[in-house]
């Protein structure tokens, strides 16, 4: 949630804050595997809750399905289009 939420909690934080408030007299964690299987437990925890709420975790971006289809005169087309269109506007009648 504090992602979702703008409050960009790195997961050093929560495992930090979480080894103290169940070790206070514990010494901090090192960055040792231990530390990295705790991060890579809390990443793989927090994907599996996204898919549980249905946040859409991976999707397709939109200029790969147009780049398939794509071929240099269609691209030329486009961009002379576009140029036509943006020089309308700064042309003094």
């Amino acid at each position: 949630a504090g992602k979702v939420e703008e409050q960009h909690l790195r997961t050093r934080d929560i495992i930090n804050v979480s080894n103290r408030y169940f070790n206070p007299s514990g010494e901090p964690l090192e960055l040792d595997s231990r530390f990295w299987e705790l991060r890579d437990s809390i990443v793989q925890c927090e994907l599996l809750m996204l898919r549980v709420l249905r946040f859409q975790v991976s999707f397709q971006h939109p200029h790969k399905v147009c780049s398939d289809d794509l071929t240099k005169p269609i691209i030329d087309n486009i961009v002379s289009d576009l140029i036509q269109i943006y020089t309308m506007d700064t042309e003094i009648p």
